[in-house]
């Protein structure tokens, strides 16, 4: 029998097993990564949290954000001006390595996917984001990360993780077979 997530899996638009590394990473981080590289494991809302300035010059976390859930901003090049979508037409312009640039900017990963599918086809924009996915946070990553003394990565998770949720309501669009999950919020 298939799990809730591993269903949810099959459907987002990245190899289940990139997925769920990534969880195990954002998981076992300080355990299993970080007793490798000499950080520190254990409960963090046991300890007071010390002040970055007073410990070190390294900060004591650090956001893995636009590796898995997609904001126009991160990817705005050198016309971005907002750390935030400002308007409706959003900033992103490109989803490295495969879109180095785009004729109309996107606001959000909703309408980036509607239109790379609608550009592209479907098997093209899986190919995007399965590429994206697998260039943009790798192993090394966290070494090096690590290296710097930082004792924590935040890993965002976005909703399609969770997709399976919604298969009552749309099997084929959010059932197992699913290779891109829309967004069911989503409007033209």
């Amino acid at each position: 029998q298939t799990t809730g997530l591993v269903r949810a899996l099959r459907g987002f638009p990245c190899p289940p097993a990139v997925i769920v590394a990534a969880c195990a990473f954002s998981v076992l981080f300080s355990i299993a990564v970080g007793a490798g590289f000499g950080l520190k494991a254990g409960n963090r809302f046991q300890q007071p949290v010390p002040r970055w300035s007073s410990i070190s010059s390294a900060p004591p976390g650090v956001n893995f954000g636009g590796w898995l859930v997609l904001e126009d901003w991160f990817y705005s090049g050198p016309g971005g001006r907002h750390v935030m979508s400002v308007n409706a037409s959003g900033q992103g312009v490109c989803l490295p390595p495969m879109v180095q640039g785009l004729q109309e900017t996107w606001p959000s990963e909703g309408v980036l996917v509607d239109r790379l599918r609608a550009a592209r086809g479907d098997k093209e924009t899986v190919d995007i984001f399965e590429a994206h996915r697998h260039a943009y946070i790798g192993s090394e990553d966290f070494g090096k990360v690590a290296g710097l003394g930082i004792e924590t990565v935040r890993i965002p998770i976005p909703w399609q993780t969770f997709a399976d949720a919604l298969e009552d309501f749309d099997p084929k669009a959010y059932g197992s077979g699913a290779k891109i999950v829309p967004d069911p919020f989503y409007k033209k």
